[in-house]
């Protein structure tokens, strides 16, 4: 794995947040994400950046996912949405292709870490760089950043 470690300077957030099974990620993700932009216009922020997933919690009964756009400035949203920031010293890496095959991505970035002496310092999160409509499933970009001590 080609992985860089990298200090992410914090950013603020507006996201919104569900809890889904296996394999549901992706239906959720687009039930979280189209209602951000409304919530953006409404508050007048400025989106700096695509669309990006954090996994607050990963077990085998499921996710709990943060589905959220990074803001030129923080905001005060009002629920159902919340304000949140994303940053740190991460391990990053690029993933190519399909999202359905994150999961191996995600698996092989975790042994790196523990294999490279460092730890899970929080919950990862993805940022979409292609669209999905324009992009091939097996061309995708995907950001991982995964926080590390």
């Amino acid at each position: 794995m080609n992985v860089e470690i990298r200090d992410v300077p914090e950013v603020p957030t507006i996201c919104s947040r569900a809890a889904c099974g296996p394999g549901e990620i992706g239906v959720t993700l687009t039930r979280l994400l189209p209602s951000l932009g409304g919530a953006i216009r409404r508050l007048g922020a400025r989106p700096i950046g695509p669309p990006y997933c954090r996994y607050l919690r990963m077990d085998a009964d499921g996710f709990e996912l943060e589905g959220g756009i990074a803001l030129a400035e923080a905001v005060s949203p009002e629920p159902p949405f919340a304000a949140a920031t994303l940053g740190g010293r991460c391990a990053f890496f690029v993933h190519v292709g399909p999202y359905d095959t994150l999961h191996q991505t995600y698996a092989e970035l975790g042994r790196w870490i523990e294999e490279n002496g460092y730890a899970s310092a929080g919950p990862a999160w993805d940022l979409y760089v292609d669209d999905p409509g324009e992009v091939a499933p097996e061309a995708l970009r995907t950001e991982i950043y995964w926080p590390i001590a």
